[in-house]
């Protein structure tokens, strides 16, 4: 799983969560990292959205082809970046909760959604998403958790609520009555979250695709090591046969090489990932 954000306030809510290998990188490395290498991608709550707004077609291009993407504590203050939706400054205070389908009842098993209202407010304003999205949570007839399956390949989670953020912030009203419950709250309804994440990817894994991305990466280097082992591995078997006159030794080493260069251009492309996650 790979977790964008803006520093690393979000990351313990992530990280505790077991049955996970979670990678986190700031959101200005998104622009150029590789997602097919991950089953879910999560943009935390807080993350700048005007870095994000760049990356908006590539986020919706990775759900389009069969990733899963959630999206926690949108907001759109001064880009508009959400996939698939459209985001309102306005707040929402009085919330209703449909649980007519299978997906609310992965997202909020268990979860007391009263427990949910972390502010004076549900969520950091409202969403306008498609027709054809799941509403699942609304504030005051408004939006503020949907999920977008519909016409994709994937599935996209996207909500206003920031519980990766309370999760261990605590609570920030006047009236912290149930802080700790609320916390503890916040966290199961991040565990129920990849619960939901973990069962999409299961309907939606066998997608040719998304698994022929997911085998080979976007077109980077990693694709330019298979041509380039698929080319050079016969192509240096000939040349041994008919140069080197039985030197079968050579039908070995050729080949060989070819696969330490390539296996040399897949660790460089990876040095070159990195560097630009530090450099951002």
């Amino acid at each position: 799983m790979l977790v964008v954000a803006s520093g690393q306030r979000t990351d313990r809510a992530f990280r505790c969560i077991p049955g996970w290998t979670i990678e986190t990188i700031p959101c200005e490395c998104l622009r150029h990292h590789n997602l097919w290498a991950y089953t879910v991608v999560v943009i935390a709550s807080w993350t700048n959205d005007v870095v994000l707004a760049s990356s908006n077609h590539k986020l919706s291009d990775y759900v389009n082809k069969g990733g899963i993407l959630i999206c926690l504590g949108c907001q759109c203050n001064e880009a508009q970046w959400i996939p698939f939706c459209n985001w309102s400054r306005k707040e929402a205070v009085a919330p209703s909760w449909d649980n007519s389908s299978e997906d609310y009842s992965k997202i909020f098993l268990g979860v007391d959604t009263s427990l949910l209202q972390f502010h004076e407010f549900y969520g950091h304003g409202t969403l306008e998403p498609p027709t054809n999205a799941k509403i699942l949570a609304t504030g005051d007839g408004r939006p503020m958790l949907v999920v977008v399956d519909k016409d994709v390949k994937g599935a996209a989670l996207i909500t206003t609520i920031d519980p990766d953020f309370h999760a261990y912030a605590g609570i920030r009203i006047l009236d912290k009555t149930n802080e700790q419950e609320k916390m503890r709250e916040a966290r199961r309804f991040i565990e129920n979250i990849f619960r939901w994440a973990a069962w999409k990817f299961d309907q939606q894994h066998s997608v040719p695709s998304y698994v022929f991305r997911r085998m080979v990466g976007s077109f980077n280097f990693r694709l330019l090591y298979m041509l380039f082992a698929l080319i050079l591995w016969p192509l240096s078997f000939g040349i041994s046969v008919k140069y080197l006159m039985g030197k079968y030794d050579m039908w070995v080493a050729i080949p060989g090489v070819a696969s330490v260069v390539g296996l040399a251009i897949m660790i460089t492309d990876k040095f070159i990932e990195r560097k630009r996650m530090t450099q951002a």
